[in-house]
């Protein structure tokens, strides 16, 4: 090898090293980036041995980067339904149910069966009206808290539509440049980190799967097949419903034209926030709305009173509702309105002793026409007809037919049931993220001790490559001093 030819290796082997060296650097640089992705330098030598940095790529595993995308979209809808029925469950109280409407309905109870014993007790009928007033609020109450948990899954939607729109905004603008820097040559690896990063947001708010394209585009699909991108932005479209009262259904999310959730969609999504988001809008929390009714509709049938001369219709009586006197058609909506009957309530102009006697729909329902203190049969119809079985909505799911307490007993078990189950679930699939992403990180991340053994290296590389000249030349000095 002559010194010339010497000369231009060691030359070309300190420009390729201070090339590497940046590339260290900059993924020293980058490492709390988020969605960076280690670069990789590739040297090539050719045949004169003369070395070049051919070219800077990604570390990237795929495989890896999907199941993130995967298991952030299932985390997603697993993390609001949890939150969601953790608000539902402040129905019910700390873990002894004490305010739940089970354990109310237990204790309106046991105070009206102490009544029966002793009919002429004013102290005790204030007792089981004092009661039943707090079980009509606490079914008032839990009834708010489902519609308010509704109403911000709902507004949640639409926020999540919104963000998802803006997404994809930024996501063909990334698209665009890494397509025309692959034509050009260009490099495009900070396009490529942008691209992921943005990929990694949406699949928070939906399941997506991608397809790459021979020109690295790529285009995204929900994970139910419904396309989010391909060359532009699908519309994701999306309105939201006030008030969300039982009985109301909210709008489904539209990409594209095609309904994504809802009863009626053909391609529903399976994860992200926005299934998460449907599924305790329009099943979860309207399931237990549902039964939240039954044991309203429940209560007032249970306590309805009946005219003697069985000519009359049955009319509300301690427990009445704002279609009162009457009784409800249906359940929809009576949790809402559910109210002690003023007709009993002294504080409402009303008499203590209609609770004994019946009457609070007017005389002809009074059961005791000779105000005998004693008498404790319409007592005692009551105590039976909140123990006897009654006929309740499908849509509870908790069966057709139960006494109002086991209803409403079951009720609370249904809804620690789903709680638990979907505690169990985030908690799954928490762990599941957490290990996939820490095995992209692994893969594609940067190391800070592995980057640093490497820049030692190269040093090193610089520093041989330095003095190699510095000989070469001394030997260019000494011939030139022979031949002059």
């Amino acid at each position: 090898m002559s010194l010339t030819t010497a000369f231009q290796a060691a030359q070309s082997a300190m420009t390729v090293v201070t090339a590497q060296s940046n590339v260290v650097s900059g993924n020293i640089a980058g490492m709390n980036t988020p969605n960076y992705a280690r670069r990789i330098p590739t040297v090539t030598t050719d045949v004169t041995g003369l070395a070049t940095l051919s070219s800077v790529t990604r570390a990237s595993d795929q495989n890896l980067y999907y199941t993130v995308l995967s298991t952030t979209s299932l985390l997603s809808s697993a993390n609001v339904i949890t939150d969601g029925l953790n608000q539902l469950q402040n129905t019910v109280g700390d873990t002894a149910n004490a305010q739940s409407p089970a354990a109310l309905l237990g204790t309106l109870v046991n105070n009206l069966e102490s009544y029966v014993s002793s009919p002429d007790n004013m102290n005790q009928a204030q007792g089981v009206v004092t009661d039943a007033g707090t079980l009509a609020t606490a079914l008032n109450s839990a009834s708010t808290l489902v519609q308010s948990v509704r109403q911000q899954a709902d507004s949640s939607i639409a926020t999540a539509v919104a963000n998802i729109n803006a997404e994809l905004v930024k996501f063909q603008q990334a698209n665009n440049t890494i397509i025309s820097g692959n034509a050009s040559s260009s490099a495009i690896n900070d396009a490529l980190d942008t691209r992921d990063g943005i990929l990694k947001d949406l699949s928070q708010y939906m399941g997506i799967s991608t397809l790459q394209q021979s020109n690295g585009g790529t285009v995204i699909y929900t994970d139910s097949g419904a396309t989010l991108f391909e060359t532009t932005p699908r519309t994701v479209a999306f309105s939201t419903t006030t008030p969300l009262s039982a009985g109301v259904t909210g709008a489904a999310v539209v990409v594209d034209g095609v309904p994504v959730t809802g009863s009626s969609s053909t391609m529903p999504i399976k994860s992200g926030s926005i299934a998460g988001l449907a599924q305790l809008r329009d099943t979860l929390a309207p399931t237990y709305q549902s039964q939240l009714d039954g044991i309203a509709t429940g209560l007032i049938s249970a306590f309805a009173e009946t005219d003697p001369s069985g000519s009359l219709p049955k009319q509300a009586g301690l427990l009445t509702w704002s279609g009162g006197p009457n009784m409800p058609s249906t359940s929809t909506g009576v949790a809402a309105t559910i109210k002690v009957n003023p007709a009993v309530d002294p504080m409402q102009s009303g008499s203590l002793t209609t609770l004994r006697d019946g009457g609070m729909s007017g005389a002809a329902y009074n059961a005791n026409s000779a105000g005998t203190a004693s008498y404790s049969a319409h007592l005692q119809g009551l105590v039976t007809a909140l123990k006897s079985a009654q006929n309740f909505s499908a849509s509870s799911g908790l069966g057709t037919s139960a006494t109002v307490q086991t209803f409403a007993t079951d009720s609370v078990g249904w809804l620690e049931q789903q709680r638990q189950a979907a505690t169990n679930n985030s908690t799954f699939q928490t762990s599941m993220q957490t290990s996939a992403t820490q095995a992209l990180s692994n893969t594609t991340g940067v190391n800070i001790d592995t980057e640093m053994t490497k820049m030692l290296s190269l040093e090193n590389s610089y520093q041989a490559s330095a003095k190699l000249i510095t000989i070469i030349d001394s030997m260019f000095s000494s011939l030139m001093g022979i031949n002059p």
